[in-house]
């Protein structure tokens, strides 16, 4: 009568479905398959506390947590997008992230006769850091409607009330107009319902423990120190090799093909909106069963999430992408060409664009018909006899909006930003802070963010090299505490969620170092001779500004390198 869950493998998770009707389980039945199973032993010998505390503190937390998400995914349409995934990360962060505290002394700078003592209670914030950084999805990027065993509809689940009820059945659909980082700030209303009362007296017996670990699990990593940057690192570790990133060469068959890895990468940014859809200067346009893309736009941003992600082999030319969408069928052909020439017009548009697009059936993006966004209320009409060059098209092209706005914004300061930026195909940032262009400063590209940071080094408003300072001249370049910095940026123009449009604009200069394992945030730890620090922490993390360019930041002679830090790797040892 129902359709049953059946976990999908891995060669069939691209196509992001969940069974419309799964019934409540119990935490064990959960927690039986063999994967999981192991993944409770590995626990066990992680924590190495005697059996009777395993179950009282650890195992009775990941019972709990497994009875609250069930089988709900991670995601949509990115990493463990399938029935049971977020279950499942979970359990591979709590690992990761275990694996990774033995590196670490915990509390940072203790003596060793408190660190043992406080060894164990480090290590259960730790676990409990990892298993709840995620809770937070079932409650704000779903929906779960309740069923009984007649299938009729009870409600939906509120989360917020504790766990679904037992004898149910449910169905999940995602959010159309969710709020991606509500997720993380609503992890501490849920971990009631997780952490068990002896766990939740263990964590308050300490304030420092306390005050980490609720950090943590809001997704606030810089004031939660060593416990945010494990569960960080251990997040983007259990992404990276569901998606594909960091294979062995050894296991290279396995590896997911690259056109998989593109249109998981289309369907997560499309579905978090950081590729807009059916408005002026959007980044596609649906109409009738074609999804339209503006081309290069499109493939600079599969990339740069590609790269982010740490996959290995992504095209740095934008027409072997579209090569790769067009040789798997993913692609309506022009002729022998991925790319068309088109004039799109909205209703109430005063003008139309001529742009460079790709057309991919929409059933690609979005499998279930139902989950479409709204259609295009205007037409994309293909120009018929309009030159057509793949690999042209690739780089910035001259006709383009975008190529127009950009043009716009060097030659004149004077126009309206809001003018501009409503007929741009990509995010261009506007500001009213005094030009810095020169020969000096033209690495930068004329960013309003750092001519605001120039600016403020100039004039003293943002300072260098001192405690709690937001930037610091290091051996290895500049490091620009993040997002600490870019939060005061957003700040001074009067919204602080500007701050992750601006670091993104700032890492597409490619002026900064990457670490060993691929990832833009570099960590380091101070270290004073005498051991009194006065700062707020005692490590640090931001994006690093590679030298010699880094020294373009500083008016008149660069600083010399902060003596107090010193680089680490992601599990804490010195660089």
């Amino acid at each position: 009568m129902f359709r049953v869950f059946r976990k999908r493998s891995a060669q069939h998770a691209s196509t992001h479905q969940v069974a419309d009707l799964l019934p409540v389980y119990s935490g064990e039945k959960l927690l039986s398959t063999p994967d999981r199973q192991a993944h409770l032993r590995e626990l066990a010998r992680l924590v190495a506390v005697p059996q009777g505390h395993f179950d009282a503190l650890y195992r009775a937390a990941v019972l709990c947590f497994a009875r609250f998400v069930q089988l709900l995914p991670a995601s949509e349409s990115h990493h463990h997008a399938c029935a049971g995934g977020l279950l499942d990360h979970t359990l591979e962060v709590v690992i990761e992230t275990l694996k990774q505290r033995r590196a670490y002394m915990l509390p940072p700078g203790a003596k060793p006769e408190e660190v043992r003592r406080k060894e164990d209670l480090w290590t259960y914030a730790a676990t409990l850091s990892a298993l709840l950084h995620d809770v937070g999805k079932a409650a704000a990027l779903q929906r779960v409607v309740l069923m009984d065993a007649s299938a009729r509809e009870k409600g939906d689940w509120d989360p917020y009330q504790g766990a679904m009820p037992d004898r149910s059945f449910y169905r999940i659909e995602f959010l159309r107009d969710r709020s991606y980082p509500l997720h993380t700030r609503v992890a501490p209303l849920l971990a009631r319902y997780v952490v068990p009362d002896l766990g939740m007296t263990w964590l308050a017996s300490d304030r420092q423990v306390l005050s980490g670990w609720l950090a943590a699990i809001s997704g606030d990593h810089e004031t939660a120190g060593v416990l945010g940057q494990l569960v960080q690192t251990a997040d983007g570790a259990s992404t990276a090799r569901n998606l594909g990133a960091h294979t062995p060469r050894m296991n290279a068959a396995r590896s997911k093909p690259l056109h998989e890895k593109l249109l998981t990468s289309l369907r997560y940014l499309i579905a978090e909106g950081q590729l807009p859809l059916n408005r002026n200067g959007a980044a596609g346009w649906l109409v009738g069963d074609d999804l339209w893309l503006v081309s290069k736009r499109v493939a600079d941003a599969l990339r740069e999430q590609l790269q982010v992600e740490g996959h290995d082999g992504i095209p740095t030319r934008n027409d072997r992408i579209f090569d790769v969408l067009q040789e798997h069928r993913l692609l309506t052909a022009n002729g022998e060409h991925a790319i068309w020439r088109a004039r799109v017009q909205g209703q109430d548009w005063d003008n139309a664009h001529d742009l460079t697009l790709l057309c991919m059936p929409a059933f690609h993006v979005w499998p279930n018909a139902q989950s479409r966004p709204t259609p295009f209320t205007g037409t994309v009409s293909p120009l018929v006899g309009a030159p057509v060059d793949d690999e042209r098209a690739s780089a910035s092209d001259p006709n383009s909006i975008e190529s127009a706005a950009l043009a716009t914004a060097h030659a004149t300061s004077s126009v309206p930003p809001d003018a501009v930026a409503s007929q741009s195909e990509s995010p261009v940032e506007f500001t009213n802070q005094p030009s810095t262009s020169g020969n000096k400063n033209n690495r930068y590209g004329g960013s309003p963010f750092f001519s605001w940071l120039m600016q403020g080094l100039r004039e003293g408003t943002i300072a260098s090299n001192q405690p709690d300072a937001r930037v610091h001249r290091t051996h290895e370049g500049v490091l620009l505490v993040s997002p600490a910095l870019f939060r005061d940026y957003g700040r001074s123009q009067g919204d602080e969620s500007q701050w992750e449009h601006a670091q993104k604009r700032a890492l597409k200069l490619k002026l900064h170092k990457v670490t060993a394992a691929k990832t833009n945030i570099h960590h380091y730890r101070v270290e004073l001779p005498d051991g009194n620090y006065t700062g707020s922490a005692k490590v640090i993390k931001g994006i690093l500004i590679a030298a010699p360019e880094c020294d373009q930041l500083f008016p008149g002679a660069a600083p010399t390198p902060n003596p107090v830090l010193h680089r680490i790797d992601p599990v804490g040892k010195n660089a």
